[in-house]
């Protein structure tokens, strides 16, 4: 199932993300890097900073930037071709 993570109205889900992240190491999840352009990294993947990262440590947030996650890849490049998005994959974490 598709879940957005995306500090709006005031609301930091940088810990709900990281949460997310722990609790699915197989995942998947996307930047968005301009309105129409993407990358797909791998849950555990350390190029947006780690899941040990909190937000109490820094102050900064992991989603004040748009992030969509899914268990699956497909899932993921489907949602993004749906909404007229370019995939770039992270070349940090991809496998393939």
């Amino acid at each position: 199932m598709i879940v957005e993570f995306w500090d709006r109205s005031n609301k930091v889900l940088h810990r709900d993300f990281q949460e997310w992240r722990r609790l699915h190491p197989s995942g998947y999840f996307l930047t968005f890097l301009s309105k129409r352009r993407v990358r797909l990294h791998e849950t555990l993947c350390r190029h947006p900073g780690n899941v040990e990262w909190t937000y109490e440590d820094t102050g900064e947030s992991l989603t004040t930037s748009r992030k969509v996650c899914d268990d699956t890849e497909f899932a993921l490049t489907a949602w993004a071709a749906e909404n007229g998005l370019t995939v770039i994959r992270c070349s940090d974490c991809m496998k393939h």
